[in-house]
């Protein structure tokens, strides 16, 4: 009886253990496991601040140098935006690493470091001008590692010392899981009923934990991709940045030599004009692809004029072609459309990238453009515009095809070592295409022979009437032989355009720029046109009231009164003449502000001198002599 009451007793003793074990380790279990998970999250965020302390830097950085470069008061507020993003990603993590000491420490340091350095370096409030001109100063704001190194190498310090502890941290998370599953199945041979319950629900806890941490891993990886794409596009950037900038600014000072010639200067002022022009190109495209990834660029739908659109291609890279010794043609398939309802601003913008890779890429032969009309087989007046732009070029191998639509990339490192290019322009390109429900596409392309792209764009064409292309672009039929001949390369315009001239025009400049009123002023009077000037809003409204103007160029930022509201202030006082906005402010919704403020156009800085006249010519063609006296 004794022994049996010390087997009883023993019994319930182990009875007691097991209940009390199943009782007390799923929580032991789940508290171990949840504290190791929540530690190594804690360290990813760490890391992760980390990181983004880095971006901002850049980001300051990059939008400085855009505000030094440029002068735009937006790179300056975005800037200045960063700027307190910085501060409080900085306390955010000496607030998260408040238990890590040496890792306290060096964050305290880094945040003494953009205090005393890197800030007072970024938020100079001296006046500076507002373009660059000096040679020192140009070298000392591009040269800013030698003060910025010392911060990025201990943000990369910080980093490594936080991946270092991930590491450990998630050795010690995975030991916890092993070692507890290994105690959860060893209770659960002495009872099997509660082992299918707790370890069903141990198992989902800890799947979805090697879940969460697989994807981690795969988020860091992806994030260091791409900084890896970043570093590369930036490094990139800032090449085709300074190649023209250096250009511009060299130039510029040979033109201060006083023994030059005239052909010289003219030469000089043309490189300075091309590389300019290749520099606002880069910027629109830069800013182009921003747009159309954060959904804030629109598509119009109007009527296409595709004889002028052809037209502006033909003169844009006819030049090009001829320098090059290449044909460079524009051809029909079958009927075509005149009018088709699309947005011409972005057919065209796509067209240019294309056509210009074409003549980029290609030393010998032809480059052309091909334009048809597919019909759609079930909707009238519906159908695919296409656009087939060949050339007889480089080619692109197999392998690399794959690359070509990817942001920041080209099919390989010495494409854009030898031709340049960011790899922005097939990327945007598609896109663009994409958001008018069309594509771009490489359809065919072999190395050393040539390359064929498509853009395909759904279209209306509500208006029967199809395309005739004018002689002078240079039109000629597509044969197998693709071989230019010498007489095709020196064929001349049949016709050429007339050329435009604003004699007797009488124009009110309304601009507080010096050198952009003395720039507008020679541009303008070159034509023949008669120009006055004033320097604020206030002396535009008075002169304008006076008379005697065919037309108002007016700026939008001036000091006294500002360009929106000196428009509404001459319609309110019922001035009928035409006002043009000629401003540095290029956003779809500035233009849409300067047309509802009363302007009749809105020109973009900087200034396309033909752009500008032509403009001028059509708001004055016509025009009533009284058009610019208000109403009695």
């Amino acid at each position: 009886m004794r022994r049996k009451n010390v087997i009883s007793s023993l019994s319930c003793i182990l009875v007691v253990i097991i209940i009390f074990s199943f009782a007390y380790l799923p929580m032991r279990i789940m508290k171990n496991a949840t504290h190791d998970a929540g530690v190594v999250s804690h360290t990813y965020e760490v890391r992760k601040e980390i990181r983004d302390i880095s971006d901002v830097l850049r980001s300051i950085i990059y939008l400085h140098q855009n505000y030094m470069f440029t002068g735009i008061e937006a790179f300056r507020f975005e800037r200045n935006q960063a700027v307190s993003k910085l501060r409080i990603e900085t306390n955010e993590v000496i607030d998260l690493v408040h238990d890590n000491p040496a890792q306290h420490d060096k964050i305290k340091a880094l945040q003494a470091a953009i205090t005393n350095y890197f800030l007072p370096f970024i938020l100079n409030e001296e006046e500076l001008p507002r373009f660059i001109y000096s040679r020192a100063q140009f070298v000392q704001l591009l040269n800013h590692e030698t003060t910025l190194n010392p911060i990025f190498d201990l943000v990369q310090e910080l980093d490594r010392n936080e991946a270092d502890l991930l590491e450990v941290r998630q050795r010690l998370l995975d030991a916890t899981i092993q070692k507890d599953s290994f105690i959860s199945l060893g209770m659960g041979f002495a009872a099997v009923a509660l082992l299918v319950s707790m370890f069903g629900l141990y198992k989902i806890d800890v799947e979805e934990k090697e879940a969460t941490s697989r994807f981690l891993r795969h988020a860091n990886s992806e994030v260091e991709k791409a900084n890896h794409m970043k570093s590369a596009f930036l490094a990139n950037m800032s090449h085709e940045i300074r190649t023209p900038l250096g250009a511009i600014l060299g130039f510029a000072e040979l033109l201060s030599v006083p023994v030059l010639s005239d052909s010289e200067r003219i030469r000089y002022v043309d490189v300075i004009r091309r590389n300019g022009k290749a520099l606002s190109q880069l910027i629109d495209d830069i800013l182009d692809l921003s747009k159309v990834e954060a959904g804030k660029i629109s598509i119009e739908k109007i009527d296409c004029d595709l004889e002028d659109l052809l037209l502006d291609i033909s003169q844009m890279f006819k030049g090009k072609a001829e320098e090059k010794h290449i044909l460079f043609r524009i051809e029909t398939i079958g009927y075509v459309p005149k009018s088709p309802v699309s947005d011409p601003l972005r057919i065209r913008q796509i067209l240019i990238n294309l056509v210009g890779n074409a003549v980029k890429f290609t030393d010998a032969g032809y480059v052309a453009i091909r334009l048809a009309w597919i019909p759609h087989p079930s909707f009238k007046n519906q159908g695919d515009l296409v656009f087939t732009v060949v050339d007889s070029g480089v080619g692109i191998a197999r392998d690399l095809q794959d690359k070509l639509f990817q942001p920041f990339t080209q099919a390989e490192d010495s494409t854009a070592r030898k031709f340049g290019g960011t790899g922005l322009g097939l990327t945007l390109s598609r896109r663009l295409a994409r958001l008018l429900d069309g594509d771009v596409a490489l359809k065919e392309s072999v190395p050393n022979v040539g390359s064929q792209f498509e853009l395909k764009i759904p279209v209306a064409a509500p208006t029967p009437e199809a395309l005739r292309l004018p002689p002078h672009l240079h039109v000629s039929h597509f044969t197998e032989d693709h071989t230019a001949t010498e007489g095709d390369l020196q064929t001349k315009r049949e016709a050429e355009d007339e050329s435009l001239t604003l004699k007797d025009v009488h124009i009110l400049l309304a601009e507080d720029a010096p050198d952009n009123q003395l720039l507008i002023t020679q541009i303008l009077e070159a034509t023949g046109a008669k120009v006055s000037v004033v320097g604020n809003g206030r002396d535009a409204v008075t002169s304008a009231m006076a008379g005697g103007q065919d037309l108002i160029l007016m700026d939008i930022q001036m000091p006294i009164l500002g360009g929106y509201e000196a428009a509404q202030e001459l319609r309110s006082n019922g001035y009928q003449g035409p006002i043009v906005a000629l401003s540095a402010l290029a956003m779809v919704k500035d233009k849409e502000k300067s047309q509802r403020s009363g302007y009749d156009d809105h020109l973009t800085k900087p200034i396309n001198s033909e752009k500008l006249i032509a403009t001028i010519k059509h708001l004055t063609r016509d025009l009533p002599l009284d058009c610019h006296h208000p109403s009695v």
